[in-house]
């Protein structure tokens, strides 16, 4: 394989990498608003488990007050129970799409070295026939100044 085919490969696995890292970042952002609702929810259960136990602790009691913040808690319970695999879901897919990522990654910078390999190969072989041809040159023109 000549060094372009490893130039056109390497291109080919630097648009694969560029292709996973925006689908990693759509899924770390998908990962985010689940997680921030699931976030925003247990923090509005424990507010609303806090003003149930300052209304008991108050005193005076207002019991439809206190069943309608335990309807609300037990809507929110549902809830966290339901987003909490999504969460997780995501959370997994996140990961996945992290590890492809990676590993594209890595495809470019073996590309990358195969190419600085074979090009410092290139320039040997390059160094190498010019010697030679010096050597060639410089015999000639010996040959030449001997037989004159």
């Amino acid at each position: 394989m000549n060094i372009d085919a490893f130039h056109k490969m390497r291109d080919y696995q630097e648009r694969e990498k560029d292709e996973r890292q925006s689908k990693y970042q759509s899924g770390v952002e998908a990962f985010e608003a689940k997680a921030t609702t699931l976030y925003n929810l247990l923090k509005e259960k424990e507010q609303m488990e806090t003003t149930v136990e300052d209304e008991l602790s108050g005193g005076m009691v207002n019991l439809y007050a206190v069943q309608h913040y335990q309807q609300a808690i037990q809507r929110v319970e549902e809830e966290v129970k339901r987003l909490q695999p999504e969460v997780q879901d995501a959370r997994q897919r996140m990961y996945k799409l992290e590890q492809q990522r990676d590993e594209a990654y890595i495809e470019v910078k073996k590309y990358e070295k195969i190419i600085d390999r074979k090009t410092q190969e290139l320039s040997e072989w390059m160094r190498f026939e010019e010697a030679k041809d010096m050597d060639a040159i410089s015999i000639q023109q010996f040959s030449n100044k001997v037989t004159r």
